[in-house]
């Protein structure tokens, strides 16, 4: 990929989860990207939902990291996903 780019966030309030939102958030902000690039988000160790989302729309892992946040070190799983000119990796 020519480019990369980082979803930092996607929160939907607890109460309006598992409606699809989220999905369609997604799947349009990845519609909005050029061809040629790569898409990477962190996801804390331990958030099992947010994995599932994210492998379920196409992200493979990538590495693991620790990211410190003032006193505190929070262990992280990156996922990827490519766009080349075909379209999205599947």
């Amino acid at each position: 990929p020519d480019a990369t780019c980082e979803l930092t966030r996607l929160y939907v309030r607890p109460a309006s989860q598992g409606q699809g939102i989220g999905s369609a958030l997604l799947k349009h902000g990845l519609s909005k990207l050029p061809e040629n690039i790569l898409v990477k988000l962190g996801v804390k160790s331990g958030n099992e939902r947010a994995m599932r989302f994210y492998e379920k729309h196409g992200f493979v892992f990538d590495k693991e990291s620790w990211m410190p946040i003032g006193n505190i070190e929070f262990h992280l799983y990156w996922l990827i996903k490519r766009r080349g000119v075909s379209g999205w990796a599947e």
